[in-house]
């Protein structure tokens, strides 16, 4: 029987709400009460080459993570994630407390990518790769990518559905072309976004679809908090785990983080479905579109959603950019 586990990302993927400033206390309140109610893997930020501030899940070396916390007799294992682009590989060293290191990457980082999960891996660390937006792929690219993951045999890979455009119709390709190319040793993980209000039936979609033997991770965070509009809750994923898996996370440790501090946050700063959000998603550009035209520019949502389907058009959306939207703006406004 397949081995499922949960992973949660608040501290990582939270970040993107508020500018990865939990606050110190917070931090250790999040990790220790994620390791009470269970949570299989804790994601606790991101590795970058950026000065370390202590309240903020930002760190430029691994020693400043074993600052934060005792692992004690927590089974929970704990990773943290690279972007290949924004580190310096160089600076990471061997730790007692970390056990997974995960790598997003676009198509174009890959050898990036590849080089420098070699080089954790040497370090002792379990190596995961996340590909970057993968319904932007198509087909041949995705299978002629996994070959080449596959060959490097990483001990997991996940379909990370960046643009929360994902639906059930197009998650059952991508997940045959996952575990038909990656062998059965290799967990397939999963990491969905709120845009379209899918991630919870997705997931159990996902459960309901893995091959017997394979191990699998699911992604989520307290509330759901992640970069708007948010992201599978954990508190849901962990009582459908119970439920229907004979799991045994405690969710009155996640609920307590629900009170504090993960609801004051998103009295500030909220996150979960929203209109222009779901319309990026099913036009499948960035989601900082739709960010820019409504929160910085005041655009109405009907002339939001014209200049992102002019993006679309363009075969350009899938990365943000400013000069972009603002040249069809400014062709729109001369029409």
């Amino acid at each position: 029987m397949s081995k499922i586990s949960l992973l949660d990302c608040t501290l990582r993927d939270g970040g993107h709400v508020n500018n990865f400033d939990f606050g110190f206390e917070n931090i250790k309140k999040t990790i220790l009460n994620l390791m009470k109610a269970n949570v299989d893997i804790i994601e606790i930020g991101f590795l970058k080459n950026e000065q370390y501030k202590k309240d903020r899940t930002i760190f430029e070396i691994i020693d400043q993570v074993e600052e934060i916390y005792d692992k004690n007799d927590s089974n929970s294992k704990i990773s943290i994630m690279i972007r290949p682009d924004w580190y310096s590989i160089e600076k990471l060293t061997p730790s007692s407390l970390v056990d997974i290191v995960r790598f997003a990457f676009y198509k174009e980082d890959l050898a990036l990518a590849l080089m420098q999960a070699k080089r954790a891996r040497e370090l002792g660390y379990k190596v995961f790769l996340n590909p970057v937006n993968v319904t932007g792929y198509k087909k041949e690219e995705l299978e002629e990518i996994l070959d080449e993951i596959s060959d490097f045999s990483p001990d997991g890979v996940s379909v990370v559905d960046t643009f929360g455009s994902l639906t059930e119709k197009k998650m059952l390709p991508i997940l045959e072309i996952f575990q038909k190319k990656l062998k059965e040793d290799v967990t397939i993980g999963l990491h969905l976004h709120e845009n379209l209000a899918l991630s919870f039936s997705l997931a159990q979609k996902f459960l309901e679809l893995k091959s017997a033997n394979r191990e699998v991770v699911i992604d989520s965070s307290v509330m759901g908090m992640g970069r708007i509009p948010g992201n599978l809750p954990t508190e849901l994923l962990m009582q459908y785990l119970n439920d229907e898996f004979g799991k045994s996370y405690q969710i009155h440790n996640v609920l307590d983080l629900v009170s504090s501090p993960i609801s004051q946050i998103k009295n500030k700063i909220t996150w979960g479905y929203s209109p222009e959000y779901a319309f990026s998603a099913f036009l499948e550009i960035h989601r900082s579109y739709p960010e820019y035209l409504i929160n910085n520019l005041n655009l109405s949502q009907d002339k939001a959603f014209s200049i992102m389907k002019s993006i679309s058009e363009t075969g350009e959306g899938g990365k943000f950019s400013k000069s972009l939207a603002d040249k069809i703006l400014e062709d729109k406004l001369n029409i």
